[in-house]
């Protein structure tokens, strides 16, 4: 499956990656999460209304119908009915999974500009042009349950604190990157965390 490419740039103990991204396209649909509630995966598994979820969808129902809206694009609910192939990762806030509030969904597309990608039939469904920058994250397997991600972001955060890395956006920053093809078992997923840096110095 196709990603955004990425600059490693450095790699501190417990995971910590400092990462440089070029732009990117994505599709995006914006979208309002309840507070989750302990270890709840929240409707995140199997099929639902025939799209394949596997942990990806970023909470919740309301969550799983921004996945469906999304994937139906890329799969032909577009201007020109194109189908493109499915892209990781996806990306939703961290934060709104765990405390609730408005966050998007982004699924990342192999083109130059938005300009470039067919209308979406769903007027929820924007293409827009995402600028590149410099990144923390933190990859972690498992499950992506509140508790989990909670625990994630806070790591993240406190890491880049040691290692006198300046966040811009704290934790609302915070993006949940989900990796996982159709099926993947719950022990294989794979996902990330990441914030966007201030300041870090290019060489």
């Amino acid at each position: 499956l196709w990603t955004p490419p990425y600059t490693l740039h450095r790699r501190f103990a417990n995971g910590l990656e400092v990462r440089a991204y070029d732009d990117v396209v994505a599709a995006e649909t914006s979208y309002t999460l309840e507070p989750a509630r302990g270890n709840d995966a929240a409707q995140d598994d199997g099929k639902v209304g025939g799209v394949n979820v596997s942990g990806n969808a970023g909470g919740g129902a309301q969550g799983v119908s921004a996945f469906r809206s999304l994937a139906g694009y890329i799969f032909g609910a577009n201007a020109a009915s194109d189908k493109m192939a499915m892209t990781v990762p996806v990306s939703s806030g961290a934060n709104a999974r765990v405390a609730g509030g408005d966050t998007k969904m982004q699924f990342y597309l192999p083109l130059d500009n938005a300009s470039d990608a067919p209308s979406p039939n769903e007027s929820s469904v924007n293409v827009v042009n995402v600028a590149g920058g410099v990144y923390a994250a933190r990859a972690f397997r498992g499950e992506a349950s509140a508790d989990v991600v909670l625990a994630e972001m806070e790591q993240l955060l406190r890491l880049c604190e040691q290692n006198r890395l300046v966040t811009k956006g704290g934790s609302d920053a915070v993006e949940l990157l989900a990796y996982n093809g159709p099926g993947t078992a719950k022990a294989l997923r794979r996902y990330e965390v990441r914030v966007p840096l201030d300041g870090f110095e290019l060489p």
